[in-house]
């Protein structure tokens, strides 16, 4: 015959496999990782603000939902909300995510651009000669207007 305290430990192991535990909350995976050595971002043609270099995990691509750790005061957490596979070696990843993050990142044979719009911000993600990515914060402000000027005209 089972002892008092030989059932109270079968009826809380009972209670322990039947009551469900907690979920681990599974990582967001990170779209870029660190740098190799210590290169600059190339010269650019475009504006910017400030700009720095990242290597690329494609593993995040996979996920539902991927962190673009752009800067460190700028890393949103993107949900994707379409994927669309052109080809074999290209596709176009569309996410969004909290207070209005976007972004729009295409690979097509193993090399992917991209523009982000986060925290009222635009960024830009291209191929740096190196084989790594460089993370550009655009300077809007830089860019010529679209008006065309005409002297002597008043309107």
């Amino acid at each position: 015959m089972l002892s008092l305290r030989s059932l109270a430990a079968l009826i809380i192991a009972a209670f322990a496999m039947i009551v469900p535990s907690p979920v681990q909350a599974q990582t967001v995976p990170d779209l870029f990782v660190a740098a190799q050595g210590g290169s600059s971002a190339s010269r650019r043609d475009v504006p910017a603000r400030r700009v720095r270099k990242a290597r690329l995990n494609l593993r995040a691509l996979d996920a539902a939902s991927l962190r673009l750790h752009l800067f460190d005061d700028v890393q949103p957490v993107l949900t994707r909300t379409k994927i669309k596979r052109a080809s074999v070696d290209s596709l176009v990843w569309v996410g969004q995510g909290e207070q209005g993050a976007q972004a729009v990142l295409a690979m097509s044979r193993g090399v992917m651009t991209g523009t982000v719009f986060a925290d009222g911000r635009v960024f830009e993600i291209g191929l740096e000669p190196d084989g790594q990515y460089s993370i550009a914060e655009l300077d809007p402000g830089a860019f010529p207007t679209d008006d065309p000027e005409f002297e002597g005209i008043h309107f």
